[in-house]
């Protein structure tokens, strides 16, 4: 039984004649893949951000199919701008985490991550507290739905990777963790961070084992689809007053043996603090990631 799929478009106003040009290509794009374009309309008077398509189809296994190969199209090049997938934008992270430093911004809503990407910056990363500010709402006191709505929709809304600030993984116990990092992922950042504060400045870090546990918990989830998203496994001590380079050292060691790609320990700044962390975890973070690569196997 043949069907028709009716598709709503909401466009970035500022990308429309990309958006024109790409609907012109629907002619060919479309019968390759195999639906029957009946028709296209661009944004009519009032709105300037909204279009349509009506495409037929066979059989609902011929829609099917269609999905699937224009899945495989990974790519649509417009006057010269690349649209890139999830995949090439976690991708891309990667290799600029491989390539040296570079400078990554946060963007606190939609708005912000648009200019940001305008002003030419390669990566950005969400900010907890400015997302919790910019919704009336404390650090740390923002729901996990929340923050997953807010990281879909920055995602999709720039063409450059995105790392979240995962905070704590929204969870103390590290299957918990798992789970909440399973669902970032589905959200398409590149990259997302998980920290050992505990919320309590009393006792402001997680137990060690614990908190290595919580990192091989979001490694695990990470890992589950072969996302390729990057795992930052981040000591809080320095900015939770406990100033003890050893504890910083042997964690971020631990979590790099747990399986965390990046390291961070936000907090120290001084030249000789951060020459102490790097040529301390340098060397035994390069063994331990190098280690759980090969027997975890090769990423299929």
């Amino acid at each position: 039984m043949a069907i028709t799929v009716f598709i709503r478009y909401q466009l970035d106003p500022f990308k429309r004649p990309m958006f024109e040009e790409y609907a012109r290509r629907w002619l060919a794009i479309i019968p390759r893949c195999g639906g029957d374009l009946i028709g296209y309309w661009m944004p009519h008077e009032g709105t300037n951000n909204i279009a349509y398509a009506l495409i037929s189809f066979d059989s609902l296994a011929a829609y099917e199919s269609y999905r699937a190969r224009l899945c495989r199209r990974r790519k649509q090049t417009i006057r010269g701008v690349t649209m890139l997938t999830t995949a090439d934008k976690r991708a891309t992270f990667r290799k600029l985490h491989e390539s040296g430093c570079f400078i990554i911004p946060n963007p606190f809503d939609v708005g912000s991550a648009k200019a940001l990407q305008h002003l030419g910056f390669k990566a950005l990363a969400s900010t907890s507290a400015g997302f919790a500010w910019a919704i009336g709402k404390a650090d740390n006191r923002v729901a996990v739905d929340d923050v997953c709505d807010h990281l879909t929709a920055i995602c999709a809304a720039v063409d450059i990777p995105v790392n979240a600030d995962f905070e704590d993984g929204f969870a103390h116990e590290a299957d918990k963790v798992g789970i909440n990092v399973a669902r970032a992922v589905k959200t398409g950042v590149a990259g997302l961070s998980i920290e050992d504060f505990t919320g309590d400045n009393s006792k402001p870090l997680f137990d060690r084992a614990l908190a290595i546990d919580r990192i091989r918990a979001a490694r695990r989830a990470i890992d589950a689809d072969n996302s390729g998203v990057l795992l930052t496994g981040r000591c809080e001590a320095f900015l939770r007053g406990v100033k003890d380079m050893k504890l910083v050292i042997d964690r971020l060691t631990a979590y790099a043996e747990a399986g965390a790609d990046v390291l961070y320990a936000p907090g120290i700044s001084t030249p000789e603090e951060i020459s102490t962390v790097v040529k301390a975890v340098a060397s035994a973070a390069s063994a331990s990631v190098a280690g759980w690569r090969e027997r975890r196997g090769p990423a299929s």
